[in-house]
């Protein structure tokens, strides 16, 4: 199962930035993988833009991954 990166939490994190390619608005979106082994449940979360539908990197959590979509290159 590939590693997902860390999150590294500041303060300058917390409002989203806009899209980097198209300047639009970033929503949150999650998928959940309900993994047979041991009924454990593995939530990734992700950022996608509205307009041009680029995605950001998954996180373990929605606050992770607003911080992963804001520190994108």
């Amino acid at each position: 199962m590939p590693t997902l990166p860390k999150a590294k939490i500041d303060p300058m994190s917390r409002a989203l930035k806009p899209c980097p390619f198209c300047g639009g608005k970033p929503y949150p979106l999650a998928m959940e993988d309900k993994v047979k082994l041991n009924l454990v449940n593995a939530e990734e979360y992700w950022y996608m833009c509205e307009d041009c539908h680029c995605s950001g990197p998954l996180g373990l959590s929605k606050k992770s991954a607003k911080v992963l979509w804001n520190e994108r290159d």
